[in-house]
């Protein structure tokens, strides 16, 4: 039985890019559960549409898997809690000095997709867009006064030649940040604008944290071209 038959369309949009897959060769699994594609999942971070799958179907997990997927949800609600705690904090450091922002991708994927719901998946970087104007600025305030740094000493002073799209990754303790200033700016027309994504900026609450993030057909569509520039997703 084929999963992406089973879900939703944003799920399987989703689901698509995560395991980096085509309709065509999607992940089937089988009654009423197979190991190997438990461990495909996890290691895709998706054991949220597995452990749904099953629910849906009936199929019961062993009871061991099963207490590992509540452990591992448990610690994706505690680890996600603290990154909506200082997402929210970089983004009130930067409106104070008048730069405006958005969370793109997964934190904004977390409300719009799974409904806020901590325990569905891990989330990585912080992926911070602001306007081209603002970034050196913006760039320079989350190191002295946000705490972050560049931990790459090469690429201390430059920006990533693959794409010019952000700076050097920011780090402080378990967090990082990617600032981008540009997305898709090689391919026009589909350059994507940060005043015209901020234009329809929406403003959430995730786990009773304010947020500021695109809209979600903004964020599918950041989604779709990240997805596509690292070759994980292809357009007809």
């Amino acid at each position: 039985m084929n999963l992406l038959a089973e879900l939703t369309h944003s799920e399987q949009y989703l689901l698509r890019c995560l395991t980096q897959i085509s309709d065509a060769d999607g992940p089937r699994f089988e009654h009423p559960f197979c190991a190997e594609e438990y461990e495909y999942c996890k290691a895709r971070k998706i054991l949220s549409y597995y452990s749904a799958y099953n629910a849906r179907n009936e199929l019961p997990f062993p009871e061991p898997v099963a207490a590992e997927i509540a452990a591992i949800g448990e610690e994706f609600a505690r680890t996600n809690a603290l990154r909506i705690q200082e997402a929210h904090r970089l983004q009130h450091i930067l409106a104070e000095h008048g730069i405006e922002s958005l969370l793109i991708k997964g934190l904004a994927t977390c409300h719009y997709v799974y409904g806020g719901d901590l325990t569905a998946r891990s989330y990585g970087d912080f992926d911070l867009f602001v306007h081209p104007d603002n970034a050196p600025d913006a760039y320079r305030i989350l190191q002295k006064e946000a705490g972050y740094e560049v931990r790459d000493a090469q690429a201390r002073q430059t920006l990533y030649a693959r794409s010019v799209q952000h700076y050097a990754p920011l780090h402080a303790g378990p967090f990082s940040i990617d600032l981008h200033f540009r997305l898709n700016q090689d391919v026009e027309p589909t350059c994507i604008h940060f005043q015209d994504v901020y234009a329809d900026a929406q403003r959430i609450q995730l786990h009773g944290v304010e947020l500021v993030v695109p809209s979600a057909p903004w964020n599918f569509v950041i989604l779709a071209h990240h997805m596509w520039r690292h070759q994980a997703l292809e357009f007809a």
